[in-house]
């Protein structure tokens, strides 16, 4: 008979190979999956509990092991498009930088950014919007070469890290990438063209962090935005002192309304008929404590970078309507000359617009008529469902509806039906050849007849000549404005320049 003690291991060798099991296993709930389970060869025939254990144990070790793996990458990539997110492309710009510190030579990094990106996830649902996204991962992924290193930081930026390329070389390769966008991009049925925007930094001693590089390309990328979009822009060191001045510039506009720098000054607009005035266009000014006057074109595009564009806007609207009731009160009948504002595309979107407008109506008792919203032709076109709820909220206040700019985006007059406005504002580009251009006599005289069709005032901007208004009044424009009639006029100057225009002219 056997003896039964022969199958089991001794006291210390037991005691020890479960003691090193319970230390492996409590590693493995730290996360120490790499550490290995004891060799139980070590022990003389372990009961077969134990061997069946340490096998399950060592089973589970692995299924460990590749969900930490999986674990690990989705960390450490972006899980859209399956390329670095920001952390991982963080790690790999110091690799590079590393090397370039220790053996020379030259790397560039792009931060590339779609325009408008938000218009397809709005239009077309976000399953386009990440459609979009792969493409584009795609796209670069073509365009750069196997030792590159590219990432998706977030949303709808992709940083790419050049190593051993200048910038000049960049350059080539970003205008590369830009023009592959010129081809539509297929998502859920629908053909969309998209443009992208693309700052380049060099890697230099000093900006080797991968934060100050990317910052340099945002610099770099934003300036190529407002330089058109569609573009590419290398960082200079002067990029970041124009940085820094619009920072100032920005900190000041934040204060200006309340240091009460702003002012408004009025254009007329004429009927064609009469000659007489019919309206006012507000447009606003800064007195910049050391700067001057400033006209809207050094500081608005701040402002709706910025977001001051909703407080100096407000500002704008209560001092037009302030105005507005002070001159219906000088001038019979009511409203006496309505006063039109400028609202832009940040404004109109914002979710207060409709109740700051009601609340000035409603503090300076102006009647139906007396005040009137300009908007741009291209952001009539943007979100339709939103745009024809909030301008018909406006509408049912008693405000004029302009379209100004009209021509210079991608509307049509007939797409324009269902929106609820009164007036088409041509833009000025398209007056400033009637004279000299059969093509824009043709497109100008086709606006008119087309906009009375529809039911809607024509005005004409920018007329500067004798013979421009004379071709507008025979094909019967309703109204223009420009330097020929009138320059913009400081609200202390209105009162004797609308009593002279107040009467019928014999132009």
């Amino acid at each position: 008979m056997a003896d039964p003690g022969q199958n089991v291991p001794s006291v210390d060798e037991g005691r020890r190979w479960l003691r090193q099991l319970t230390e492996v296993i409590a590693g493995w709930s730290r996360g120490e999956l790499d550490r290995p389970l004891p060799d139980r060869r070590g022990i003389a025939d372990l009961p077969s509990e134990l061997v069946e254990l340490h096998a399950g144990l060592e089973s589970a070790r692995r299924v460990l092991q590749g969900q930490q793996t999986d674990q690990r990458l989705g960390i450490l990539h972006d899980p859209l498009t399956g390329l670095p997110n920001r952390a991982h492309f963080s790690s790999l710009v110091r690799g590079s930088a590393a090397r370039l510190a220790r053996h020379g030579g030259d790397s560039t990094m792009l931060l590339l950014d779609l325009d408008d990106f938000r218009h397809v996830n709005d239009e077309l649902g976000q399953e386009a919007g990440d459609r979009l996204l792969q493409t584009v991962a795609e796209r670069l992924a073509s365009a750069m070469r196997a030792g590159d290193a590219m990432a998706r930081l977030g949303g709808d930026e992709f940083a790419l890290l050049l190593e051993g390329t200048g910038v000049e070389g960049a350059t080539c390769l970003a205008e590369r990438v830009l023009a592959s966008f010129t081809v539509p991009f297929s998502l859920v049925g629908h053909e969309v063209t998209v443009t992208a925007s693309i700052g380049l930094a060099a890697v230099e001693p000093d900006a080797m962090d991968p934060a100050e590089l990317l910052r340099r390309c945002d610099v770099a990328m934003y300036v190529a935005k407002r330089s058109g979009k569609s573009r590419a822009a290398a960082f200079e060191a002067s990029m970041d002192d124009a940085t820094r001045g619009r920072l100032r510039l920005a900190a000041d506009l934040r204060h200006a309304p309340d240091r009460d720098e702003l002012r408004l000054h009025y254009q007329p607009l004429f009927s064609l008929e009469s000659g007489r005035v019919i309206s006012l266009e507000a447009l606003v000014r800064w007195e910049h404590p050391t700067r001057g006057l400033l006209a809207p074109g050094a500081f608005i595009g701040l402002a709706e970078e910025t977001g001051l564009i909703v407080p100096v806007g407000e500002w704008v609207l209560g001092q037009a309507a302030s105005e507005q009731a002070r001159l219906q009160d000088l001038f019979e009948p009511a409203p006496g000359f309505p006063v039109h504002v400028n609202v832009s595309a940040r404004q109109f979107h914002d979710p207060g617009l409709v109740e700051m407008v009601a609340a000035a109506l409603d503090r300076y008792g102006i009647p139906p008529g007396g005040l009137g919203i300009e908007i741009t032709e291209s952001l009539v076109l943007d979100e339709i469902d939103v745009t024809v709820r909030h301008l018909s909220r406006l509408r049912d206040l008693g405000t004029i509806i302009s379209v100004d700019d009209f021509g210079i985006g991608y509307s049509s007059l007939t797409y324009l039906r269902q929106f609820p406005i009164d007036v088409l504002k041509l833009d000025r580009t398209f007056i400033e050849h009637i004279a000299d251009e059969v093509e824009s006599r043709v497109v100008v005289r086709a606006v008119i007849r087309l906009g009375h069709d529809l039911g809607l005032s024509v005005v004409a901007e920018g007329v500067e000549t004798d013979d421009q208004l004379a071709l507008l009044r025979d094909w019967g424009c309703d109204a223009a404005q420009g330097y020929l009639l009138s320059r913009p006029l400081p609200a202390d100057q209105l009162d004797d320049f609308l009593h002279q225009w107040d009467q019928p002219s014999s132009w």
